[in-house]
């Protein structure tokens, strides 16, 4: 083993001797191939310009070598011969080169290739010379480690083998007595106990020359540091005090440690205050050898911190310049506090790239000094950007302006700071939860606004809406207050959109139950305003108050308005879902988290920790990702929806009952009057013949108030055609008064209306007969008249009559010949009960009032 190194170094020494000291004289010299930077068409060009030695027997033709020019490797075989002369136009001197100076040339490059083969001949034979002797001393090189190897291992056993001795000589002594073997252990252990103990004094023995030598240097360091900074010898003041940091661990329990840990500080101080201005200077100029030197000069004092520092406040001072100067230029409440923070967060992203090409040249651990300044700069304005958010107060939209665009450039920071390169290439990365530690600043002033964002949020809604139904006077005409609302709706649907656009954009979701409470109120806040401003106030102040079918096209138009907020809170309940299902995605850990390029996870993880992540909105995305989206088409019941669409539908089906009033209301005043007609208790009208004698009338007609009726509803067909395109008639059509399941699905929604308000008119007209208390015998007969009058136009209009009408007329018809016997009447009554019980008891008390009254069961009966 002793044998092959130098073997080894006499090859390596024949090697390089061979190649700069050839046997041969040659005109190459074989150094300039050794040069770092060699280039052959370079040397082919200088080689071919000397001219050749006399030794040779050539000569130089100096107007070849100055024409001859190899541009490239590949033109060596046709070496072109230029003129070197910068004239565009070449002399005819120049135009060829006389044959024998080519001859010459040509002998003169022979020459050189000749020694460039007999060089590189002997080159070879001398490697190959090398190679061999090499390979031929391998074997012995490789049986010297093979012993080396046995014998460390020899070594490594019995020093095993020593100590298990020590460990076991005292116990086997105790147990053996007397035994050869016992005794020679026992003998081995005593001269390893001495050995012990020569070795702990000899190590005592150094450790206190140590310690004196260390004593006498810290009551000589003072003078010598002072030497030192005179010198201005910097490496070496810290290397002395490197040496006495390390040797003040060494006297840690001395009684004047503290004395000298004291001093050693001043030390510290005292060389960093002298090359503080060097440090500033190299930083500032982006000095790379000096700030590397510098660093490790701080790094041997324990003061790497301090040149990390340095750094910081060099770097953040013109960004925070940029800062200062945004205070007073404009009002925070401005919108331009937007493009301040644009312009802030550019350049330090300018910053940013540009130091994380620079940092690794400098520092050992880049990424961790990019990570503190962008940290240290965040810091600096945070809470000047915190007051800011403050002073913008109820203006959430501008907020969320504001938040996006951090959230934007902490994009582009986290990709700065998620990977960068170190000198050798190699990927620096940093975790994703240093990621948000550092960035934290960044949104650590908008925190306190986001969780109060459903307050917020309910805040801006509120005012938004109050401004855009401002118009929404009762002094209005009711077209213009309908039209009024009807503007109304687009803005509410799209304040809605915005609400949760900002949701998404300024909590990620988080806030989605909060907005789900906004929301809620905002709902119930417009069903309210619209109730009062419009479903109130609809005819009060209209000159076209007396117009039924200009009434019941105002009230179609609030219906289809009404109808409008149900379906596009609908859609809105749709996009609530759709949030919260983004949300889902946003409440698992980071790792687990496949995140969208363009989102910034270190807002989202702080978002995560807040109390926007509570448990309320964790059962709300739970509730809703049980269920599957209802379509607005279909979606007609609050169990379909998350959000609270109750107030508008309950508005819808008031503005329904509205319309549907206005083609009832002018019949039912009319039937209202049927009780107090005198009709009911006069007696048969007579006329007089041309001999004076009073002859009575038999045949009946029905009354004015019938005929009224009934032609208003043979009209109501042609009016009601005119409407029937229009989708408001469709909406919740089972919910009309009088609707019945036998109606056919298919029929249109025009025919159902009508159907609806003829036996609305039936059943008014039924209660009204009920309410007459007295009848004649005359009013008998033309009660059966009217009944039977108003059941023949409801015939006519296809709708099934009312069966209470049909028990009147047969009742009205049984008592008109009762007599005084109870039996008879009670019979009748019977009779009544089995079809109607409200009929039955109308005509028992009729009966009994007129008997009470004339002593007959009909006044007039027997006359």
């Amino acid at each position: 083993m002793n044998e092959s190194a130098p073997t080894s170094n006499t090859d390596t020494e024949s090697v390089s001797k061979a190649i700069t000291n050839p046997s041969t004289s040659f005109i190459i010299s074989p150094n300039d191939f050794l040069a770092a930077e060699f280039s052959l068409e370079n040397w082919l060009n200088n080689i071919l310009s000397k001219p050749p030695s006399s030794s040779n027997g050539s000569h130089s033709n100096p107007a070849i070598c100055e024409h001859l020019i190899v541009d490239s490797v590949d033109d060596l075989d046709t070496a072109t011969i230029q003129p070197t002369s910068k004239s565009s136009a070449p002399t005819e001197q120049h135009a060829s080169i006389p044959e024998s100076d080519t001859t010459s040339l040509d002998r003169w490059a022979s020459t050189i290739l000749s020694q460039l083969e007999s060089l590189s001949f002997e080159l070879s034979t001398q490697l190959d010379a090398i190679s061999t002797s090499t390979l031929s001393a391998l074997p012995q090189v490789l049986h010297d480690l093979d012993q080396a190897k046995r014998q460390a291992h020899s070594l490594a056993n019995q020093i095993t083998e020593s100590k298990a001795a020590m460990r076991n000589a005292p116990v086997a002594h105790s147990r053996c007595p007397n035994d050869p073997t016992t005794d020679q252990n026992a003998t081995k252990h005593q001269t390893f106990q001495y050995l012990t103990r020569v070795d702990m004094v000899k190590t005592r023995m150094e450790a206190s020359k140590t310690m004196l030598k260390e004593a006498e240097n810290w009551n000589t360091l003072p003078a010598e540091m002072e030497g030192v900074f005179a010198t201005k010898d910097h490496m070496a003041a810290a290397s002395k005090l490197q040496e006495a940091q390390r040797s003040l661990v060494l006297l840690t329990g001395a009684p004047d440690y503290e004395e000298r840990r004291s001093m050693l500080s001043s030390l510290q101080n005292k060389l960093e205050a002298l090359l503080s201005p060097q440090v500033i200077t190299a930083l500032n100029d982006r000095d790379i050898e000096g700030c590397k030197r510098l660093y490790r000069i701080f790094l041997q004092i324990q003061r790497g911190s301090d040149f990390a520092a340095y750094y910081y406040r060099s770097r953040k001072a013109s960004i925070i310049k940029i800062w200062d100067a945004s205070k007073h230029s404009v009002n925070t409440r401005d919108s331009n506090i937007v493009t301040i923070m644009e312009t802030f967060y550019e350049e330090v992203e300018k910053l940013l790239s540009k130091e994380a090409l620079w940092l690794p040249y400098v520092f050992p651990q880049p990424l961790g000094v990019l990570q503190e300044l962008v940290k240290d700069i965040l810091a600096s304005i945070s809470e000047d950007v915190k007051s800011r958010v403050h002073n913008l107060k109820d203006d959430l939209t501008l907020i969320v302006q504001v938040y996006t665009v951090a959230c934007g450039h902490g994009v582009k920071l986290e990709r700065i700071l998620g990977s960068m390169e170190s000198v050798d290439g190699l990927a620096v990365t940093s975790s994703k939860m240093e990621m948000v530690d550092v960035l934290a600043p960044m949104y650590e002033p908008f925190l306190p606004v986001q969780q109060d964002y459903a307050n917020r949020e309910l805040a801006s809604l509120l005012n938004q809406l109050k401004l855009t139904v401002s118009s929404l006077t009762t002094n209005n005409p009711d077209v213009q207050l309908v039209q009024s609302a009807f503007d109304c709706v687009r803005p509410l649907i799209v304040y809605t959109e915005s609400a949760i656009a900002r949701c998404q954009a300024f909590t990620f979701g988080f806030g989605s139950a909060g907005l789900l409470e906004a929301l809620n109120a905002y709902i119930e806040k417009i069903a309210a305003l619209y109730n009062t401003a419009i479903l109130k106030n609809i005819g009060s102040n209209s000159s076209d108050a007396n117009s039924e079918w200009n009434q019941f096209q105002v009230g179609l138009r609030v219906l289809g308005i009404c109808c409008t907020l149900v379906l596009r809170f609908h859609e809105v309940d749709s996009n609530v879902r759709r949030l919260l299902l983004y949300a889902d995605g946003k409440i698992a850990p980071l790792a687990g988290v496949t995140a969208n390029i363009d989102e910034c996870l270190s807002a989202i993880e702080m978002l995560r920790s807040s109390t926007l992540n509570s448990y309320a909105l964790q059962s709300l995305i739970s509730s809703t990702s049980a269920s599957s989206s209802p379509s607005p088409d279909s979606a007609n019941t609050a169990n379909s929806t998350i959000l609270n669409i109750n107030p508008l539908e309950k508005l819808a089906l008031h503005s329904q009952r509205l319309a549907f009033d206005t083609l009832t209301t002018p019949i039912r005043k009319q039937l209202d009057l049927i009780p107090m007609l005198q009709v009911w208790t006069s007696q048969r009208p007579t006329s007089s013949s041309p001999f004076g004698i009073s002859v009575p009338q038999f045949s009946l007609s029905p009354s004015p108030y019938a005929t009224r009726v009934g032609e208003h509803l043979l009209a109501l067909p042609q009016q009601i055609e005119l409407y029937q395109d229009d989708e408001s008639l469709k909406y919740n059509i089972h919910d009309l008064p009088f609707y019945q399941e036998s109606i056919d699905r298919e029929v249109d929604a025009a025919l159902v209306w009508m159907t609806c308000v003829v036996r609305a008119v039936a059943n008014y007209f039924s209660n009204a007969v009920l309410k007459i208390e007295r009848l004649s015998t005359h009013g008998a007969q033309q009660l059966k008249e009217d009944v039977g009058y108003m059941i023949n136009v409801f015939a006519a209009m296809e709708v099934e009559p009312d069966s209470t009408l049909e028990s009147i007329r047969k009742g009205v018809d049984r008592i008109r010949n009762l007599s005084e016997n109870e039996s008879s009447v009670s019979n009748v009554a019977s009779a009544m009960v089995n079809e109607d019980e409200r009929v039955a008891i109308w005509l028992v008390n009729i009966v009994k009032l007129a008997g009470t009254r004339t002593g007959s069961a009909l006044s007039g009966t027997k006359q």
